[in-house]
């Protein structure tokens, strides 16, 4: 249940965030495989090499993905040890 409210959370971020159509289609495709592989907390359990293969991208363009939903308060990357860990925000 949290998962999804950190869900729509991102989309009114992203949705709200003046962006390219290209950039938002990917950016939104991003978020919904980041959805399917996240906690009840928000913490998504799948790093930007798994992300880059399920959208078949480089791992360049995802990072320009990320950085963007970043940008707008849609996710938060947090560096733990030696992994950057993606999280949606769940607002309590």
């Amino acid at each position: 249940m949290r998962a999804d409210i950190a869900y729509t959370s991102a989309i009114r971020a992203l949705t709200a965030a003046p962006m390219p159509a290209g950039k938002y289609r990917d950016a939104r495709l991003a978020l919904s495989i980041l959805r399917e592989h996240c906690t009840q907390d928000g913490l998504c359990e799948i790093g930007a090499p798994e992300l880059a293969e399920e959208l078949k991208v480089d791992s360049a363009r995802i990072s320009r993905i990320l950085s963007a939903l970043e940008e707008v308060g849609a996710i938060r990357r947090e560096l733990t040890g030696r992994r950057k860990e993606i999280r949606l925000p769940v607002r309590a």
